[in-house]
């Protein structure tokens, strides 16, 4: 089409008064004086909304500039004047959307450098530039090149239109149409923003009340643990009280010796030593370890089993630790060992309700499809069906008359799940419960 021929076109719409009347009436009642939101979006493709509208029109003939020009240039939408881009080639359009990524919609040729040069544009801002917002028209003046079906079916475009339809007021339609649909993407955009931004703050704000929860969970468990190793100690420091008598009668006696008093000696400080490691072993488990760090798993369970052993030996309950010795894993070994803790504790209970002669727990180390997985598993009789759906949730306990003990479940698979990217799940095999933990 000659230029001539766009601007009768452009003229015999000027002298079509009424139907032009109807859409300035209704520009100006339902457009111009909306009143506009202030908003700010930065997505993917760092949208933000300016101070007018940009539409980019995408040609190689300079005559179709000049009748976009011609009918928008004095168009206004929400109370923001609309202004065009031109680029005369789609290597050219790919930089503007580049740089000004707010453009609201480009018209588009499809025949320019090549005979899919608007096609592959699109790709690039659907792909390259992962800008969903613009909004897409196809203009064409060779619809043989770019069949209408295909296009809409194959490429994400918003509108495909022949040049030979589009007048001054199918322009004005489209481009309100268009710009409507940007401003409510824009508006779904930022709104889909501020919610996300409340989710995080939520979010944090538990992952605080957990950290919280946590820490006034070991606190618990320091008490129960010192609780533990005081009952341990007793024997050895009677036994200590029991050196130093004997040696008081001894000397009473006048038969103290050299020999005598060096045997003493070192009886009374193997015992210390034997004390003086528990509380390492203790001051291990509630040592702050600010990184993830690879531990072997069989040293932090022996760590565990060590301060547990004189509470399962008169409780009857045999332990027992199986598996690769030298497996490592990756994680914050002391939180580690207090789940392990929390989880014995828990088969002791089940053992300790149950009258069974044979009380046992075992510990399985292996691996598992490239993860470190530990089994603990009792045969206390299993979980209850009523129970096992609801034993990892939080505050639950099947201990309502005895006050809480270190880690419950929730905080543990908390500790597991969102501190080292693992899993605990819990579940029944056999005669007794399985508690499984892959990190």
């Amino acid at each position: 089409m000659s230029l001539i021929d766009k601007e009768r076109i452009f003229a015999d719409s000027e002298n079509e008064p009424d139907e032009l009347v109807f859409m300035a009436e209704e520009t100006a009642d339902d457009i111009r004086h909306q009143k506009e939101e202030v908003f700010s979006v930065n997505s993917g493709a760092a949208i933000i909304a300016g101070n007018d509208w940009k539409i980019l029109v995408v040609d190689d003939e300079e005559d179709i500039h000049t009748v976009t020009h011609l009918t928008l240039d004095d168009f206004e939408f929400a109370g923001k004047q609309v202004k065009i881009l031109d680029a005369y080639s789609a290597k050219q359009a790919l930089e503007l959307i580049r740089q000004q990524p707010d453009i609201a919609i480009t018209l588009l040729d499809v025949v320019m450098e090549t005979t899919t040069a608007g096609l592959d544009l699109v790709k690039q801002i659907r792909g390259e530039l992962e800008n969903h917002f613009i909004r897409i028209v196809l203009r064409t003046g060779q619809p043989g090149y770019a069949p209408e079906r295909d296009v809409v079916l194959n490429y994400d475009i918003n509108d495909y239109k022949s040049k030979t339809e589009l007048t001054s007021d199918k322009i004005f339609t489209m481009v309100s149409s268009g710009l409507r649909a940007y401003k409510s993407l824009i508006s779904l955009e930022s709104f889909r923003q501020n919610l996300q931004e409340k989710v995080n703050v939520a979010v944090e704000s538990i992952r605080e009340k957990d950290h919280i929860i946590i820490k006034q969970s070991r606190q618990v468990a320091v008490s129960e643990l010192i609780s533990n190793i005081s009952h341990q100690w007793r024997q050895p420091l009677n036994t200590v009280m029991a050196l130093i008598q004997d040696i008081e009668i001894t000397g009473e006696e006048e038969e103290l010796t050299v020999d005598y008093l060096s045997k003493q000696s070192q009886k009374a400080m193997s015992i210390i030593q034997d004390m003086s490691n528990t509380i390492d072993d203790l001051r291990y488990f509630f040592q702050p370890v600010e990184e993830s760090e690879e531990f072997i798993l069989h040293d932090v369970i022996s760590r565990c089993v060590k301060l547990l052993e004189p509470t399962l030996q008169e409780e009857n309950i045999k332990l027992e630790i199986k598996g690769d010795e030298q497996l490592n894993a990756k994680g914050y070994s002391n939180d580690y060992a207090q789940v392990v803790l929390q989880i014995i504790n828990n088969s002791r209970d089940a053992l300790r309700e149950k009258d069974i002669s044979d009380k046992e727990i075992t510990i399985n180390i292996l691996e598992d499809s490239g993860k470190a997985k530990l089994e603990v598993i009792d045969n206390g009789g299993g979980i209850a069906e009523d129970v096992i759906e609801h034993i990892f949730e939080p505050y639950f306990t099947t201990h309502f008359k005895s006050p809480g003990r270190g880690l419950n479940l929730y905080m543990c698979q908390i500790v597991i799940e969102k501190n080292m990217k693992g899993s605990l799940t819990a579940g029944n095999m056999g005669s007794g419960a399985i508690f499984t933990i892959r990190i």
